[in-house]
């Protein structure tokens, strides 16, 4: 009970991350056979974070198992939260009209001490359900009683669901310009309410106001909304990267033993068994941390993506490369390695911002996807450099697909609110390891010189031929 009343605090702070440790914990310590039903609840708390963290399966999961398990303690109250949780994860997951019969079970609660309580019915919640499922009149029935209850609504989370909940109701009538003004008014629920208003309804609001420009025929609008949508989302994502579900309940026995050693150093001073209680528990601190540190190398060794672009990092190219090439070498045939770096990138983020830094980043990533084979592997190299590995091919050919990738990225085009960046360019530096190089380092080194002689003969090129000091070199530009 003390490791949730520490979770609440957390999760009161917004900070989900430590919240879903102690709640793991304390799950790990309580029995059903001797917690009386209290593991319910803190299924149903793991389950609310999970939702904030935007790990909808994971926390639909918890919930299930909390509903099954709430059928024997015969608590409705309790019952009504799990409910309202399953709605959000359903919505959640583009699943709306399963949660119809929740909705339907949810109203047929008593809404007195015996039933739901006296706490807010989030008929706002079950509303945008409804209308989401297609069930038009029950979802303005819903909504409808959601506004009379307004003025006890003090949850910003709610307030501005409420919100999103009437607009879907003027676009169920066809009134999409009045809908995505009411939206629009309640922008300044955004800062107003920025201590208490989750990410996870920020991307509710975002994606709804998206849909109703959208639909106006307002791109630019649209695009602002969504824009605003992802930054949230990806701040979503970064949340739940850092909640590692090991971690967790090894960092909160870690809290636990701390504050036992702190305890027996106390008693220490009085007993000599207690300074060898002391030792015992040292010597655990200790072991935990090292398993702690081994963890946490672990997990880092198994991060070979990168979060942005969704290609592999520089780690994982340390630990394929080698392989590649002696495989390469032992079947006789060359193994091409290309250097790639976004020309003037740094005066995009200055000009555009890092978002817009990002998204070029991302649909670099996509394009290296689109456009290789599947034997050829990608990577982020650091920054806004790429490599590219390609399994039996020449630099001759690599130079050509590398050319083609330079067509095509040229051909892309990006639209922010600072202005639009079109003919976007690469230089790049092209190697292989049967005319140029026998090892990993050298060959890469090759590759980087050949990138830095792209840059000086003025960017927008794929270099393919030593540099001036060891042979004439051959350069090839897209103009």
């Amino acid at each position: 009970m003390l490791l949730n009343v520490i979770a609440g605090c957390y999760s009161s702070l917004g900070e989900s991350e430590q919240a879903f440790a102690y709640m793991y914990q304390a799950l790990h310590e309580a029995k059903p056979t001797r917690s009386n039903g209290f593991e319910v609840v803190l299924y149903c708390n793991l389950a609310h974070e999970l939702i904030q963290l935007g790990d909808f399966h994971q926390a639909l999961a918890y919930v299930e198992q909390g509903i099954a398990r709430s059928h024997q303690l015969r608590n409705p109250r309790l019952l009504s939260v799990l409910l309202i949780n399953r709605i959000i994860c359903l919505m959640g997951l583009d699943r709306a009209s399963e949660a119809l019969p929740d909705v339907k079970q949810l109203l047929d609660l008593p809404a007195d001490e015996t039933g739901r309580g006296p706490t807010n019915a989030h008929f706002e919640t079950m509303g945008l359900a409804a209308l989401r499922a297609g069930d038009h009149a029950l979802g303005r029935d819903l909504v409808a009683r959601a506004r009379v209850n307004c003025p006890e609504v003090e949850v910003p989370d709610e307030a501005l669901t409420l919100v999103v909940a009437e607009a879907e109701v003027l676009r169920a009538d066809a009134k999409l310009a009045e809908a995505a003004q009411h939206l629009q008014r309640a922008e300044s629920m955004l800062h107003e309410a920025d201590a208490g208003l989750s990410l996870r309804v920020r991307c509710l609001y975002h994606a709804a106001l998206a849909d109703a420009c959208q639909q106006l025929g307002e791109p630019e609008r649209a695009l602002t909304a969504l824009r605003e949508w992802q930054r949230c989302h990806v701040a979503r994502g970064h949340q739940a990267s850092r909640a590692r579900y090991q971690a967790a309940s090894l960092q909160t026995e870690l809290r636990r033993l701390q504050q036992h050693l702190d305890e027996t150093e106390a008693r220490r001073r009085a007993t000599e068994k207690a300074r060898a209680e002391l030792e015992a528990i040292n010597q655990q601190l200790s072991q935990k941390i090292d398993e702690v540190e081994a963890l946490k190398s672990r997990l880092e060794q198994q991060a070979t993506r990168d979060f942005l672009t969704g290609l592999f990092n520089r780690r994982h190219l340390n630990d394929v490369m080698p392989q590649m090439l002696a495989f390469a070498q032992r079947e006789g045939q060359p193994l091409a390695v290309a250097i790639i770096d976004l020309d003037h990138f740094k005066a995009v983020n200055d000009r555009h911002g890092h978002v817009a830094g990002d998204t070029l980043l991302a649909a670099f990533g996509a394009l290296l996807n689109e456009n290789t084979r599947q034997s050829d592997v990608a990577f982020r190299f650091g920054g806004e450099e790429f490599c590219l590995l390609m399994p039996g091919s020449s630099t001759e050919l690599a130079q050509r697909k590398v050319l083609k990738l330079l067509q095509a990225w040229r051909r892309r085009a990006f639209h922010f609110e600072t202005g639009s960046l079109a003919a976007n360019t690469f230089s790049a530096g092209v190697a292989d390891s049967s005319s140029e190089a026998e090892s990993v380092e050298r060959l890469l080194k090759v590759a980087d010189d050949r990138l830095l002689e792209a840059k000086r003969n003025g960017r927008n090129q794929v270099q393919s031929q030593p540099t001036p000091d060891a042979a004439p070199h051959r350069n090839v530009s897209v103009g």
